[in-house]
């Protein structure tokens, strides 16, 4: 059976959030270490100890990702508060006592291949998404559907024992994010990056294809990538942190809820499904 691999220099997408970070830049990326509790929730964990790499579905990875650390957050009074200024009257968060809440975002990083990497199909789009739910994909499957998944779908997992080594990483794209205060109207760079998350989990709950949807993303916002882009660099990454939406706790609270409320919308008008 011929596998399929992807040469030496490809770039590829990997989705997670930037809480992550830290130990990807030290330790590389490593098989399972960054699979996501949600997804395992609703799916049969994979048979294959891998790394999901894609296109577009890197973004609806990283928006998975960081849902998922938020989701238990999202249930504390504080939010509830929070969530209530935000909508009413956003400086009023200010004079709200907050609890403790992850600093993260949802993140891309472009990964430049150093070798030629074995590839296995992405489960979720062998035969097109039409295989059951609830049954394991025979690993020849997998191996057999790579090249054809790859082709239309762009999505797959890398199978190297040693992960994806820190120095394949090159850059970290990550959403543009605000500070309270003016008219706290969302920026149209905060919109199309979430837009961007939106059109990625449109391919992978309706099954659009991404070609299609990334160039309707560049027509309307003349790129393809979220809006702000940096080295891979621990350095790089605590300037990221220092950000004012980041560092200061109304701010933190403040991005959280314009990125879920702004994401739950659009899948609302997208009728993209989202399990909570």
């Amino acid at each position: 059976m011929e596998k399929f691999y992807l040469p030496k220099g490809t770039i590829v997408k990997h989705g997670t959030s930037l809480c992550r970070l830290r130990s990807i830049l030290s330790n590389g990326i490593i098989p399972h270490s960054n699979q996501n509790e949600k997804r395992m929730q609703f799916e049969l964990p994979p048979e294959t100890h891998g790394i999901y790499i894609g296109e577009l579905t890197a973004y609806f990875g990283a928006i998975v990702s960081y849902t998922s650390i938020l989701n238990p957050y999202t249930k504390l009074e504080s939010f509830a508060s929070a969530l209530k200024c935000i909508i009413e009257n956003p400086c009023g968060i200010k004079k709200l006592i907050l609890s403790e809440i992850p600093a993260t975002l949802p993140v891309v990083l472009n990964i430049e291949l150093q070798e030629d990497c074995l590839v296995l199909a992405d489960e979720d789009y062998v035969f097109d998404g039409e295989y059951p739910d609830n049954e394991k994909i025979p690993d020849e499957i997998l191996i057999s559907e790579a090249g054809k998944v790859w082709d239309k779908w762009k999505s797959g997992c890398i199978v190297r024992e040693e992960g994806i080594p820190k120095s394949w990483i090159k850059h970290i794209e990550y959403p543009r994010i605000s500070s309270l205060g003016g008219n706290n109207a969302l920026h149209k760079d905060t919109w199309a990056d979430i837009e961007l998350m939106a059109a990625a989990t449109m391919q992978s709950s309706l099954r659009y294809p991404p070609e299609k949807l990334l160039k309707s993303f560049e027509n309307k916002h003349k790129r393809r990538t979220l809006s702000q882009r940096t080295n891979a660099s621990h350095k790089h990454l605590d300037n990221i942190y220092e950000l004012n939406g980041l560092s200061d706790t109304f701010n933190l609270y403040y991005n959280h809820i314009i990125i879920i409320m702004t994401f739950e919308r659009m899948a609302q008008e997208y009728c993209i499904p989202l399990h909570r």
